[in-house]
Parts: C-alpha cells; structure tokens; sequence
C-alpha cells in the first residue's frame, strides 16, 4: 500500500485527534508534517511524534516549529514578547536538532489584519514583519527550510526571503494568489501547494471549466511539476473546532486535470518532491 503523504496539517492539536485516528485506521503507512503555530502547541507535537514511534511505528510525523502572523496580537502586546519568543524558538531548535524538520508556520497576513481594530493594524503589520525577519534568520542559521503562510503580502514576503539567500529550500503552503507572484516563488525555488480546499471548492463547482479551471491553469502553468506538494492543512478552525476531514491526496485529480496527467502520476511526483525537500540536508 502506498505511502500517505501530507506536506502540511496541525493534526497534532488535540480537537483533530478523532480524524487522526480514522486515519491511521485507514492507511498502513502514513506521513505526516505537523506544523507548530506558536511554542504552546509545540509540545503535543513533541507528544504526538513519541506517539506515532510507540503505536505506529511504519508511519511518521516531522515536527515544523514556528510561531504564526496571527500570533502578532500576543508578541505586540508586551515589549518583551519578541524577544522571549525568540528565545523559545532557539531553545526547541536546539533541543531538536538534527530532527526537526522546518520552521513554521511562520509568515504574512493581511487579510487577518483587515480584520483586527484600525488603530492596531500599522503595528501588528509591524509585529508580522519583525516576527518573520526573526524567524527566517533562526531558519537560515540552523539551514532549516521555513514553512511558509502568506495571504494578500506576496511581494513583501519575496523582498523578506532575498535578504536569507542562504536558506534552503523552503515551502508556501495553501497558495492561492496571483500567478505572476508564483512565478517569482518557482525562480526562489520554494516548494509550493495550492490551497486544497479552494480548489476542490472551484473543482466541484458548476462553472469550473468555465472560470475555475482558466484561473488554476495559469497558475499550475507558472509552477513545475517537480516543486509541487499535496496538503490537506486539516487543523483547528478559529473557533477551536476541527476543520472539516480533507485529504492531502483528494487534491490530486484536480491537479491531473492542470497538469495533464494521472491523478497516480501526481501522487507519485508530489511524494518524490516532498522527499527531496525533507531530506535535502
């Protein structure tokens, strides 16, 4: 039975703990890449992965550690959160070390921001900036790759991975932005995934060869096949509620279809792109 592969989920939080079981039931081998969101989770993925070698020992999970934009409102509020956070991020690295797969969730969002209260934007702006120039520094001097969220501050994050030229390979996960931006992240040779559920969302809609599929296309045509990953992103909704099950691999039809292949042929590619990014070092 082949190996299932998801490049990116927060299964580790205990409110997915019922979908992770259901799918460990369901496949004899599963890897999986459990990203941290700030240093208060990053103990159940510690947890989990003991779990995993116990119980399951023919599946895995690498444990990414960051701290997320969202987390801005929490670093903003103390003059000396910054610092404390990066202190913790130093602290599990080192402790980790060789084992830990990435840095991340680390990165930008302003559609969080248009959210929050006016006055606090330019800050928490600047707090998101700061804690990723953090961040992908930690990342570089530990030649870990960054696991990487941005949502609507496309060309900030490409000026902020310029200034670590010596960063590996890193990974955008859940892309779903303007295909000029793509291209730029294929020329820094990131590791990319489309944002699953918005394209099973346009996939399964009635007007997808229409206006869903011309959009997908193009930005399947600025990413090579050999720089993709599958990811479900399954994990705790804002609400604390666990996200709807997905799967990493029920985005690989969709994709056979951009791509112009099998939907095994995406299976295949995506596993081999997610080990070569794993095991670059």
């Amino acid at each position: 039975m082949p190996v299932y592969a998801d490049a990116h989920c927060h299964l580790h939080h205990p409110s997915m703990r019922s979908q992770l079981e259901t799918l460990l039931a369901d496949k004899k081998k599963v890897h999986l890449v459990c990203a941290g969101i700030s240093s208060r989770d990053w103990p159940q993925l510690l947890k989990l992965q003991r779990d995993m070698q116990s119980k399951h020992p023919h599946s895995c999970i690498e444990c990414c550690f960051g701290i997320h934009p969202w987390e801005a409102a929490n670093i903003s509020a103390s003059p000396d959160a910054l610092a404390e956070a990066e202190a913790r991020l130093e602290s599990v690295l080192r402790d980790q070390a060789p084992s830990a797969a990435a840095v991340g969730e680390i990165g930008l969002d302003r559609a969080w921001l248009a959210r929050q209260t006016p006055p606090c934007r330019e800050q928490l702006w600047d707090t998101q900036k700061q804690l990723l120039a953090m961040q992908l520094s930690a990342a570089q001097r530990w030649q870990l790759p960054a696991v990487l969220h941005c949502v609507k501050a496309h060309g900030t994050m490409q000026e902020m991975l310029r200034k670590v030229p010596t960063l590996p390979p890193s990974f955008l996960h859940g892309f779903y932005g303007p295909p000029e931006a793509l291209r730029i992240y294929a020329d820094l040779k990131l590791y990319v995934s489309f944002s699953t559920a918005q394209l099973l969302k346009d996939w399964h809609s009635l007007d997808w060869q229409e206006r869903g599929k011309p959009r997908w296309q193009t930005s399947a045509d600025a990413l090579p096949l050999n720089r993709i990953l599958l990811e479900s992103d399954s994990g705790p909704q804002a609400d604390g509620s666990p996200s709807p099950p997905r799967r990493a691999d029920q985005a690989a039809m969709p994709l056979a279809e951009l791509y112009r292949c099998s939907a095994d042929d995406i299976l295949e590619q995506a596993g081999l792109n997610l080990a070569s990014w794993l095991h670059r070092r």
